[in-house]
Parts: C-alpha cells; sequence; structure tokens
C-alpha cells in the first residue's frame, strides 16, 4: 500500500502542474500525495477563485473516500481573496470525521511562526488585484511583511513556467533589509531548486509554500524522516523535535 506511513489529500486547482511534482520529491518513503482538482476558469480575479473553491465540498468528500490522513486545500491565493474568517473556519474541518483539514496558506503561515519568523519578505506570482490582499493576509497573522514582490503574472498556466532561476533572481533583486526570512507564496510556483541556494546566499530561512505543506503534514502525523534534499532550514526543524 503506497501511503503506509501517511496520506495526504491535495484540493488543486486544474491548472496546477507544479504540487504534485515538488511533493513527490519532498515526501519520504511510506508517504504519498493523493490530488483531487478543482475546475478554475477566466481571468486570474477573486471572483474565479470564488467560484472554484465553491468545489471543495465535492473534493473533500473524493479524498475522504482515499482515507487520507490530511487534507489541505492547496491555493493560496483562494485564501487570499476569501480572507482570514473562510481560512479558519475551512480549518475546522468535518466535526464527524477524523481527518485534518487545512489550507495553504495556514501551513505557511505555521511554518514562518515555527521558525521564528516575525518579519517577512514575500515573493508571489500574483497579478496587482490578488497581490494587494497578501500583506494585509500576513498582518492579520502577526507577520510585517519587510518586503513584497510580485512577478505580476495574469495567466495561470504562466506561473508554471517559472524557472527556479528566475525566482531566484526576483528574490535577489528584492531590498531584503530587515526581513528574517523569505516566503516564496503560491503552490504553482516550481521553487525546490531555489531555496537552498537562497538560503546559502541570504543567511535566512526560505520558505515556499508547497515546502511549507510537506513539512506541516509530516509534523502533523509525527513523521521525523525527511528526504536528503533540500536540506534547507524548515525541514531541519523536523528532525528538532
Amino acid at each position: 500500500m503506497y501511503g503506509w506511513r501517511g496520506k495526504l489529500g491535495l484540493l488543486v486547482p486544474a491548472n496546477n502542474t507544479v504540487i504534485e511534482p515538488e511533493l513527490n520529491r519532498l515526501l519520504p518513503p511510506g508517504t504519498a500525495a493523493f490530488a483531487t482538482r478543482m475546475i478554475v476558469e477566466g481571468p486570474f480575479t477573486a471572483e474565479a477563485l470564488h467560484r472554484m473553491e465553491t468545489q471543495a465540498g465535492r473534493g473533500i468528500r473524493e479524498l475522504l473516500l482515499s482515507r487520507v490522513d490530511m487534507i489541505v486545500y492547496a491555493c493560496m491565493s483562494t485564501s487570499l481573496a476569501k480572507g482570514d474568517q473562510w481560512d479558519r473556519s475551512f480549518a475546522q474541518g468535518l466535526p464527524e470525521e477524523p481527518v485534518k483539514i487545512t489550507t495553504a496558506a495556514r501551513c505557511t503561515i505555521r511554518a514562518l511562526q515555527a521558525l521564528g519568523a516575525k518579519k517577512v519578505a514575500v515573493l508571489t506570482p500574483y497579478p496587482a488585484a490578488i497581490q494587494s490582499l497578501v500583506a494585509p493576509y500576513f498582518q492579520a497573522a502577526g507577520l510585517e511583511p519587510a518586503a513584497l514582490a510580485s512577478l505580476d503574472i495574469d495567466d495561470y498556466h504562466a506561473v508554471t513556467q517559472v524557472t527556479p532561476e528566475r525566482l531566484y533572481r526576483a528574490v535577489r533583486s528584492m531590498d531584503l533589509g530587515g526581513a528574517e526570512a523569505v516566503c516564496l507564496l503560491a503552490t504553482d510556483l516550481r521553487t525546490i531548486e531555489a531555496i537552498v541556494p537562497l538560503e546559502q546566499d541570504l543567511g535566512i530561512p526560505v520558505v515556499s509554500t508547497n515546502l511549507a505543506i510537506c513539512w506541516s503534514f509530516l509534523t502533523e502525523l509525527g513523521i521525523r524522516e525527511q528526504r536528503p534534499q533540500p536540506e534547507c532550514k524548515l525541514m531541519a526543524l523536523i528532525n528538532s523535535r
């Protein structure tokens, strides 16, 4: 049986072709990720994200049939669009089901808090309308955006084409003075290859949304093993508990 140590369930936007390959690289032996997809159509707007979220109930029921141990709503921008109150309500889960339910955003915030970071430099791929929601969300969680930058991509499919090299250059071009960590938002950003080089060159932790999901899952299930790569500051916390 795949996932005999733990099964992670994902509610994934249909355009996302990054999160599953990244988690397959991050998750240790005996764990596995299983996804169901939600249709997202039209421009990259809050309205499109609201429409997509209405499919979450169906997706949760599908994942419960797979007997997963934890379910993550794997779209960071939905949490930004719907706000902290929706995030908290969604993460309350289903009273009749013992499965932990959370969101990509809550995993990300939790990871930054575990690292002790309060001032965070945030890079996203989002267009202006979604980008404007980032600072209020982080502030509501008690974190201070020390720097904010966006790749300003308004096509869902173009986000998946961003290279690790482009991410690295974008972060290095930010004014990181005072930042205690760097956060790379979005589950459809390919980030794994950029994390360790950025940590080595900047000397501060770097957290991506997908990395935070993996860390949250392993922490929730009490699994103390990690893949050899990436040897980053967040995953090192797993063995220090």
